[in-house]
């Protein structure tokens, strides 16, 4: 997903010490994160900096991002996260996934007929994409942070040098 799974992988603190519903569920995502840096690394290797011409992105979306975009998707579908934040969280990674793979699909086909407008179209729609896979990681994060004190609650003092 334009989300990167990896920053996923990099968290620390007691919630995610491991065997905990979040940390199991992030090492799933590290896991799958190859896959979708593979397939997206493919994409980005064949265009900006990297463009040749079409016939090089379109070889680099038909046989290496498609092929394992659809993978890490399938692959997502089939995780079940056991708390209802992170259900609810992986929903929303989901859908985004999907997203993503769909925006890959009409990136070939546009670039299959020479298409430039609908290239910038799915350019903008994955600059969308991208603002909502950040916002996504920000809540990933947010469900490991400690719960607010209570107010009134004690608080331990640092000993002063």
């Amino acid at each position: 997903v334009v989300l990167p799974l990896a920053a996923c992988s990099r968290r620390t603190g007691a919630a995610y010490a491991k065997g905990t519903p979040i940390s199991t569920y992030r090492e799933e995502l590290a896991r799958l994160g190859v896959t979708e840096a593979a397939a997206l690394g493919a994409v980005t290797s064949a265009t900006g900096d990297h463009y040749r011409d079409d016939p090089t992105l379109l070889r680099a979306l038909r046989e290496t991002a498609l092929p394992r975009y659809r993978t890490f998707v399938t692959a997502l579908e089939t995780l079940a996260p056991t708390t209802d934040e992170l259900r609810a969280f992986h929903g929303r990674l989901l859908a985004l996934g999907r997203e993503e793979l769909t925006l890959l699909e009409r990136l070939a086909r546009a670039v299959a007929v020479g298409d430039g407008t609908a290239v910038l179209f799915v350019n903008l729609d994955h600059a969308r994409l991208a603002r909502e896979g950040e916002s996504l990681l920000g809540q990933f994060a947010a469900l490991a942070a400690p719960p607010p004190l209570a107010p009134g609650a004690a608080v331990a003092k640092m000993p002063t040098p």
